[in-house]
């Protein structure tokens, strides 16, 4: 077999094992806000105690996300993946069978497994396909965004043939065979230069120009990118993408209820604004790779994003309001292709963007969790809509702003 044949067969590998990773790093828990009522009645669980159920992975990325780099340093980047599969196949076991306790713990197990793959899969990309970083991270993120849509559009029908317990244990499935995939590639270290001894084409990518205004060099950096202002800032933008997204998911099917449409119509518009999410995370981060700065792209979505809740706030009839929400959905799937493109960008190294993907997740994530407990006290204090999604709007813009800089074509901590 010739170097150039194991070189495809390594990079078709390493293919299919983010695709079957990203599958995992949504699906497991987008699907339990609608199966919510019947959990509840099934275990006995006060209201308060349920609605945990979708913060505790929010809080368990936000907190595990910023020790994830670490780990991949110490133990191995292929390691920390593999234990991570393993990590969540574990948390949907416990969450389906072991009880009202079992339910708990199981969630914040799901929680650290998909924190560890939210963390390194847009890092593993930058080391292992320089050259393809706009390619690789649409495929990731529009496989992500379609099991995310997918499993909040079937939970509730799998529920009525397997029960509750069925329906969340179904993604023990795209799990396992993660788990699988990720066996020939534990050796995968990119802390050091020893990842580019795993294969000889992770050595000619250490080599290869990248894609966007970096180049990828695998070896361990002195200086942390948590000493970077822009890093920071980079996490921050990140975190009000995410508060938006989480205010939505919690609050859209309330939202559009409150304007006299049914509970089933309120649920399409959650999955649709889910789903919408696929398209442009395909283009987004092909196009992104194409230029010198982002900027514009960045300001555009945030732009978009703030005309897209200002509809959902003014419209009451249902044509105006899919509009509005069609426009959310697509700004959605933009941003999340933003963000992960930018963690690629905008770090020198493999290991850097490691570094600077957990700082920005954790802190994303910790903000996404705020969200929907705000957003929703708020309009208990004020019985309407009006001041959450003034917020979201207001969130909009900022996130518009920001980009204005993170779009900007620097590298962290670059002399």
């Amino acid at each position: 077999m010739t170097e150039q044949t194991k070189d495809r067969r390594y990079l078709t590998g390493m293919v299919v094992t983010i695709i079957l990773t990203a599958f995992c790093l949504r699906a497991p828990i987008t699907g339990v806000g609608s199966l919510v009522s019947m959990i509840k009645e099934d275990l006995h669980i006060a209201s308060a105690a349920a609605g945990m159920l979708t913060t505790i992975p929010l809080l368990a990325f936000g907190a595990f996300s910023f020790f994830i780099g670490g780990l991949s340093r110490r133990f191995g980047t292929g390691y920390v993946a593999l234990a991570s599969m393993a990590l969540m196949i574990l948390g949907l076991i416990s969450r389906s069978f072991l009880g009202s306790t079992g339910l708990f713990a199981g969630s914040l197990l799901i929680g650290m497994g998909i924190a560890a793959g939210n963390v390194l899969l847009p890092a593993i990309i930058k080391a292992v396909f320089p050259n393809k970083i706009g390619v690789m991270t649409s495929l990731y993120t529009t496989s992500l965004s379609a099991f995310a849509g997918i499993s909040a559009g079937i939970s509730v029908p799998l529920a009525f043939y397997l029960g509750w317990k069925g329906s969340l244990f179904i993604w023990i499935i795209p799990a396992t065979a993660a788990l699988i995939a990720w066996i020939p590639f534990r050796s995968l270290n990119l802390a050091t230069s020893s990842a580019a001894k795993a294969s000889p084409a992770l050595k000619a990518a250490a080599d290869a120009p990248a894609d966007g205004p970096t180049a990828v060099t695998l070896i361990k950096k002195e200086r942390s990118v948590l000493s970077s202002g822009k890093a920071w800032l980079i996490a921050f933008f990140l975190g009000v993408h995410s508060m938006i997204y989480g205010g939505l998911i919690a609050w859209i099917s309330t939202i559009i209820q409150s304007k006299g449409f049914d509970v089933t119509t309120g649920g399409f518009f959650n999955s649709y604004y889910l789903l919408l999410g696929i398209i442009t995370s395909i283009t987004t981060p092909i196009i992104m790779t194409r230029k010198k700065t982002q900027t514009s792209i960045g300001v555009g979505i945030g732009t978009c994003y703030f005309f897209g809740v200002l509809g959902i706030f003014l419209f009451h009839n249902l044509p105006a309001l899919i509009i509005a929400t069609t426009i959310c959905g697509l700004c959605n799937g933009s941003c999340l292709s933003f963000s992960m493109t930018v963690l690629a960008l905008r770090a020198k190294n493999a290991q850097d963007s490691a570094q600077l993907s957990g700082l920005a997740q954790s802190i994303g994530f910790m903000m996404s969790a705020i969200a929907p407990a705000l957003l929703g006290k708020i309009f208990d204090l004020t019985g309407t809509w009006t001041a959450p999604l003034g917020i979201l709007m207001f969130l909009a813009l900022l996130m518009a702003g920001l980009s204005f800089i993170v779009g900007k074509p620097f590298i962290i901590n670059e002399d």
